[in-house]
């Protein structure tokens, strides 16, 4: 969750500090971060282990980020040494990305983006992947680290480790494939009397970190110079928003995210927040209510011309594709397949037809204007934008081939009656620069009308955005090469008319004027502000799906046929070959005063008073505004006596009370945050206490291990377990590290898991191994146990003999046989057969084996004795143990 306190620092990151050197103009990903921290570096900063004086201090902020960067420039009369450093996060507390004071990292860092000066020595470039960071709160040593990336134990360089031999801070970024440093600022915990050491760059002196250099007071010269470190955050985040990956028609009633949906091709977004979306090949339209539930809207989900006049949710679309909703939620549909706009109304879901006089049957052909909309005809209707007053616009397609059939935007009066306000019909590029309606279109599919009626078209086979102002009529290029010829993708920052697009499919508008277009065979999306400077907000440019809960800029998009932004700035991606809709998180939450957030609310009966138990922090529609925090009487507040509350604003801070050390158990507690402004919020809080103690918590693995994925399948990670002998059930603590994990590579790869209690005690790390191997196209083998054929006898029971099955990669899979011995009637004799058959887990079914089981009929009983005095057999074997026994028995 973002909450309203970003808006301080976000909106406009570029302006959240004022400098020459990382700016838009130097630094190309500039504009996507927000200032946390701006830290003016002073001579001699001997902070103790306590955060230092910063001048900007957005710490308090809760937010969800996935990269950070960090900003050095030093001055010496007026020649300025600047670097930027960017890098995956590497930790998920924005207050431990800046100067390290209670918490110290070591570890590998990746996708590092470096800018630089000239003249700094730093080597810039993107996508680093052999960086290192080393943020220690106190102290270091000169010892080469346990990474194992060639570090020098005689000197302090780009891989030292926690030591004693110098009671210094130290925060450190190297380029250790280079290998260089970065940047680096120590020495602020030395209470020597040294100035701190300050360094862009690797240092040509004796220590490569700038270790022992007291050189702060170097840029202590005045107006021109100046020493600066700022710490920045991007928080974007792409994630899946509706449908699973999988074409079909699934899930309703359901999570939307795991929901099924087929070629989904346009979205709109009605006041409330809930998300309309023109599920084309299902026929239907499905809505996602605000708690992420998808239903049907609209639509039997059978192909057909039926409906009009009654509920809409048994109405028949032929392929519905563009969607949108006037000012009081009536909702729009562009049904392609029957050349028709329908419209829902929003009080009695009712469906009618609203442009299009399609029968079913007869074909179409334009066939005039100023007419009722319901008697005009549709061609190749693609879209459909509406104004707040209920003005439709169509984007007819109409025939690229058949003369005066070509494409035309229309408008659909408040009267009912339809026009033409673009296009004259032919099917190739030219106007710009006069009227409308004179002038020509090719392929066109979107359009959007914005709060000045100004008219955007995506006027795919002409690769642009064009625009036609209400005021004049006249149309122009506004995003895309003015040729009409296909680009590439998109470069940042550049005039929206300088770019490159390729088949844009799908333009729309947020509250702020912005302009979004949906790039069609760039797998883009991208955003014209209102100064018309195009960036891209999503997608590298590539055809592919590769998971959500990524960057943006990295994540990858199959035919993105439109984008719509809701009421927080976050636009939704229409991802065409993808069967999803997708979130981008780029603009802050701006929401009133509801809640108050405590960072943490666990604390050991170690802990005495004044220990801080967690940051406050409260969501708050209004920015700038600096809460007050106070513990309050009331429903919950039992335990109040034993807590206190130090600070204000962001740095307001929920601490042990004066009494001291509280025994172990459960404590409720009462908050209130005063925004000043007459506005305060209560919360209830649930303090635990628990025992000191030493005893880790014990990490369990779920599923296989090792597990095995096929070269180019996405990896499911199958999770872990944690619990603790006082904390329990951790599980929701662990950090699963899957850096080293390429799908794409056949390799054995290790995944780890970790986790601390909150006594600090970190478990035994456990490991995964993860096999990526080569695609299973080998069937499995089933050998038969037991005797084949198998004879028994009428009337006895059959007895199973069993078989097993191995296969290459599965290794034995015999439980998963099935055995169909259906057949087998023991009552009556035969022979029979008893099939077996087995698949693996890639879908490899292995040769049928087959088990013949004959029943045989019981030989006769033999012969008795008759009549007449003839003893038989039996009476000659009778007197032959008769005397047997008397001979024995004379013995």
């Amino acid at each position: 969750m973002l909450f309203a306190l970003l808006v301080v620092f976000v909106g406009a990151p570029a302006q959240a500090f004022d400098t020459d050197g990382c700016s838009a103009a130097n630094v190309s990903e500039f504009g996507e971060y927000s200032l946390i921290y701006h830290l003016d570096i002073s001579d001699d900063d001997d902070t103790a282990g306590q955060k230092p004086a910063y001048t900007t201090d957005n710490s308090g902020i809760s937010v969800s980020f996935n990269r950070i960067a960090y900003c050095m420039e030093l001055e010496i009369n007026g020649v300025l040494e600047w670097t930027w450093v960017s890098m995956d996060a590497f930790t998920t507390n924005v207050r431990d990305t800046g100067v390290p004071v209670s918490v110290g990292f070591q570890q590998a860092v990746n996708n590092m983006n470096v800018f630089a000066s000239t003249g700094s020595g730093v080597t810039p470039g993107t996508d680093i992947a052999t960086g290192n960071i080393e943020f220690w709160n106190n102290n270091y040593s000169q010892a080469e680290g346990l990474g194992g990336i060639g570090g020098n134990s005689a000197t302090y360089d780009f891989d030292d480790t926690r030591g004693t031999s110098q009671a210094r801070g130290s925060m450190q970024v190297h380029n250790y494939g280079t290998p260089q440093t970065i940047l680096a600022y120590n020495g602020w915990d030395t209470s020597n009397g040294n100035p701190d050491d300050v360094g862009i760059g690797t240092n040509p002196g004796l220590n490569p970190d700038w270790t022992n250099e007291a050189n702060a007071n170097s840029y202590s010269c005045g107006p021109t110079c100046r020493k600066n470190l700022y710490v920045l955050v991007r928080k974007f985040d792409i994630y899946g928003f509706a449908g699973n990956g999988v074409s079909g028609f699934a899930g309703n009633d359901g999570p939307a995210i795991s929901a099924a949906i087929s070629n989904p091709r346009g979205a709109a977004i009605d006041a409330v927040g809930n998300v309309y979306i023109a599920d084309s090949s299902n026929n239907r339209i499905r809505r996602v209510a605000t708690n992420g539930t998808i239903t049907t809207f609209a639509g039997l989900g059978t192909a057909g011309l039926s409906g009009d006049g009654g509920d809409a949710t048994q109405a028949e679309f032929n392929e519905p594709v563009s969607i949108d909703l006037d000012a009081v939620g009536n909702l729009y549909i562009v049904d392609q397949g029957n050349k028709r706009v329908r419209r829902i109304d929003a009080i009695n879901n009712v469906i009618t037809t609203v442009a299009g006089n399609w029968d079913g049957v007869t074909g179409q052909n334009y066939n005039g204007d100023n007419q009722l909309a319901t008697e005009a005809s549709l061609k190749n209707p693609q879209s459909v934008s509406v104004t707040d007053a209920g003005v439709i616009y169509i984007v007819d397609q109409g025939s690229q081939t058949l003369a005066n059939n070509g494409p035309r935007v229309r408008m659909v009066d408040l009267a009912g009656m339809i026009s033409t306000v673009a296009g004259n019909g032919a099917s190739v590029n030219s106007g710009n620069g006069g009227l409308a309606i004179s002038a020509s279109l090719s392929g066109p599919f979107g359009v959007y009308v914005d709060s000045n009626d100004d008219l955007y078209i995506a006027d795919s086979g002409n690769h642009a955005i064009r625009r036609v102002l209400s005021s004049t009529g006249i149309i122009s290029i506004f995003a895309g090469n003015r040729d009409g010829t296909a680009g590439g993708v998109a470069t940042a920052g550049e005039l929206a008319t300088d770019t490159s697009l390729r088949s844009p499919r799908g333009v729309s508008g947020d509250a702020q004027g912005n302009i979004y277009i949906a790039d069609y065979n760039n797998d883009q999306a991208h955003k014209v502000d209102v100064d018309d400077r195009i960036i891209t907000v999503v997608g590298t440019g590539a055809r592919g799906f590769n998971g959500d809960g990524r960057d943006p800029l990295r994540a990858t998009l199959a035919g993105p046929h439109d984008v719509v932004v809701d009421a927080n700035g976050d636009p939704l991606i229409v991802d065409f070959l993808n069967d999803r809709v997708r979130r981008i998180g780029l603009a802050s939450i701006n929401r009133p005063v509801t809640d108050i957030f405590l960072s943490n609310n666990s604390i050991s009966t170690a802990d005495g008073a004044g220990t801080t138990i967690g940051m406050l922090t409260g969501e708050d529609a209004s920015p700038g505004n600096t809460h007050l925090y106070s513990l309050v009487p009331g429903v919950g507040d039992t335990d109040n006596a034993l807590f206190q509350i130090s600070g204000s604003g962001s740095n307001a801070e929920l601490q042990v009370g004066s009494g001291g050390v509280i025994v172990a158990g459960t404590y409720a507690i009462r908050i209130e945050s005063n925004d000043q402004q007459d506005s305060t919020f209560h919360q209830t809080f649930m303090i635990t206490v628990v025992s000191s103690n030493a005893v880790p918590p014990v990490i369990t693995l779920v599923g296989a291990n090792p597990q095995v994925v096929v070269v180019g399948d996405a990896y499911v990670e199958l999770g872990a377990t944690a619990s603790d002998d006082i904390d329990g059930d951790i599980t929701g603590s662990i950090v699963t590290d899957l850096s080293a994990l390429d799908t794409a590579v056949i390799a054995d790869y290790t995944v780890t898991y970790n986790v601390m209690d909150s006594a600090g005690n970190a478990a035994t790390e456990m490991t995964r191994t993860v096999s990526v191997v080569a695609l299973d196209t080998e069937a499995p083998v089933i050998t038969l146990s037991g005797a084949n054929p198998q004879v028994t006898t009428t009337g006895s029971f059959y007895t199973e003999l069993g078989a097993t099955a191995m296969d290459n990669f599965d290794g034995d899979i015999s439980g998963s046989i099935v055995i169909d011995s259906s057949g087998v009637n023991t009552a009556v004799a035969g022979s029979y057969s008893v099939t077996y058959n087995v698949m693996d887990a890639a879908g490899n079914a292995a040769v049928e084996a087959v088990r013949t089981v004959t029943i045989q009929n019981p030989p006769p009983p033999p012969a008795s004795s008759g009549g007449g005095g003839s003893f038989g057999i039996f009476g000659l074997l009778f007197l032959i143990g008769a005397v047997v026994r008397r001979r024995i028995f004379v013995r």
